[in-house]
């Protein structure tokens, strides 16, 4: 990466294919990615800001981890951090800050999403809770999440946010959550 702007966002851009086996960056400073892909582990690990260069790709694997650091989020409100989960795969999300990720595929199944900031997720397709341990796969300072159905009858969505934080929770069809 060649250096910071103003912001904190990075100058340069990251774009990696994993053709076989998983795709594991880290760097100490903020990442624009263009493309990260593989169909197997996709990790993202950075020390500042994690955006998406406007126009590309995004990221793609069968279990998407994504962690900013102790320093800055994932994505911007008008720019979010777009993936593509293949294989019925999961995503897990970590930031000091806010976080913005959309699906590009018709569903997420969450792992965990911690934020010490507000988390936005949108997708096309359900946003469910892959792991059905009965505790919160969302907690954060703040919630809004926006999918086609959220949640399952037999594995509800469970969230913690703090005591003054607003939840913003849309669905076109049912919504199983817990709070």
């Amino acid at each position: 990466f060649a250096g910071l702007n103003a912001d904190g966002s990075s100058v340069g851009s990251l774009a990696a294919l994993a053709r076989s086996g998983d795709l594991l960056i880290g760097t100490r400073t903020a990442m624009d990615i263009e493309l990260a892909a593989s169909n197997g582990l996709t990790l993202l690990r950075t020390d500042g800001l994690l955006t998406q260069r406007e126009g590309r790709i995004g990221v793609q694997g069968s279990r998407i981890v994504l962690e900013s650091g102790a320093s800055a989020g994932i994505g911007r409100a008008n720019a979010p951090v777009l993936i593509t989960l293949v294989n019925e795969g999961t995503l897990s999300a970590r930031g000091a800050g806010d976080i913005f990720i959309a699906s590009q595929s018709a569903d997420v199944a969450i792992e965990s999403i911690f934020a010490t900031g507000r988390v936005t997720l949108g997708s096309a397709g359900a946003i469910t809770d892959s792991v059905g341990s009965g505790a919160p796969r969302i907690v954060s300072n703040g919630l809004t999440i926006l999918g086609a159905s959220i949640g399952t009858a037999d594995r509800f969505l469970g969230y913690e946010t703090t005591s003054t934080a607003t939840s913003n929770l849309q669905s076109e069809g049912a919504m199983f959550v817990e709070t």
